[in-house]
């Protein structure tokens, strides 16, 4: 008697099917973005900016709901930057500056993301490049965040898939070449890390090595002396801030304007100069930093950021002084 043939139907669980389907890169960027806020980790990264390399060993801290993020420098000049929430503090041990400035968001040092990534999508396509690459022996998704526009860097950001932290971010311009790079050569994720007072090594030196350059505190974009009416698409005003500079003691306007992802700096001042004899090269280039200088009226104005050319005119044709007719 032949022993009958038994056909076993297997159903596999809907997950297993889903871990077919392709990565969702507006999913794993927005896994990214908590992760940068909530986890504890350590390591040391590499930035490459302008051909220039520095290093940097990176501590993040979250607890009791305050988050600080510390980068300490491996090479001379030896400096430590410090971000509590939005406070941002710089110090440099050698000579004793220190300087402070608020933000009103919490924006890392290792990549500009907003928490929601639809604020991108009109700007920005989200594509998943890999998602079987690695760093630092981390296997690794690489997405790439392309600009809709010629008005913006586009960025490749490679994501550990376990934690989901940016270990490795390039920028491009746009004739795509790279203008800047992030990369974690060593990293740890820890359960806790101690959140510092991030003073104490200030007031550790001796009285006569202590300089506050300055600190700066946000105010009204509404008592500012100028307009920013016109913008490029996407970009908006974030906070503006006044502080006053010894030896002058007239205040140096600066608001800080951004898509989500790319932020440009705008600051205005008294002239110093005669500006009558003042000559604009256009917008010219430091690194991977592009900037624009002119005068205007009694003031100088500058414009500067990593974005393209473009833009950065765009925006500076956009500042207009409040006592313009125009």
């Amino acid at each position: 008697m032949k022993t009958p043939f038994l056909l076993i139907a297997i159903i596999l669980p809907t997950s297993s099917l889903a871990a077919d389907e392709p990565p969702d890169g507006k999913q794993i960027l927005e896994k990214m973005a908590h992760a940068m806020h909530s986890l504890n980790y350590q390591g040391t990264v590499a930035f490459v900016r302008g051909g220039k390399l520095d290093t940097m060993a990176y501590y993040h801290a979250t607890q009791n709901n305050i988050e600080q993020e510390r980068m300490s420098s491996l090479n001379s000049p030896l400096r430590e930057i410090t971000r509590q929430s939005g406070r941002v503090s710089h110090l440099y041990p050698a000579t004793g500056i220190h300087m402070t400035e608020e933000r009103p968001f919490e924006d890392s040092f290792l990549l500009n993301i907003p928490k929601r990534i639809g604020e991108l999508e009109a700007y920005y396509s989200v594509n998943v490049l890999d998602d079987d690459e690695k760093v630092a022996l981390l296997p690794a998704y690489a997405i790439e965040l392309k600009p809709k526009d010629q008005l913006r860097y586009s960025r490749k950001i490679w994501i550990e898939k376990n934690n989901s932290l940016p270990v490795r971010t390039e920028t491009f311009d746009v004739t795509g070449q790279q203008v800047e790079e992030m990369s974690f050569t060593k990293l740890e994720i820890k359960d806790k890390l101690p959140i510092l007072n991030a003073m104490e090594q200030w007031h550790g030196l001796a009285e006569d090595k202590r300089i506050c350059a300055y600190k700066t505190k946000i105010v009204d974009f509404a008592t500012a002396p100028f307009t920013a009416d016109q913008l490029p698409p996407g970009f908006h005003v974030l906070f503006f801030t006044q502080r006053t500079l010894k030896p002058s003691d007239q205040p140096v306007n600066h608001l800080i304007i951004g898509d989500g992802l790319s932020f440009v700096s705008i600051y205005l001042e008294h002239s110093q100069s005669n500006t009558a004899n003042y000559q604009s090269n256009g917008v010219q280039t430091i690194g991977s930093v592009r900037f624009y200088s002119q005068p205007l009226d009694n003031y100088d104005l500058t414009v500067m950021g990593e974005v393209p050319e473009e833009t950065i005119s765009l925006i500076a044709n956009s500042i207009k002084l409040k006592t313009d007719k125009h």
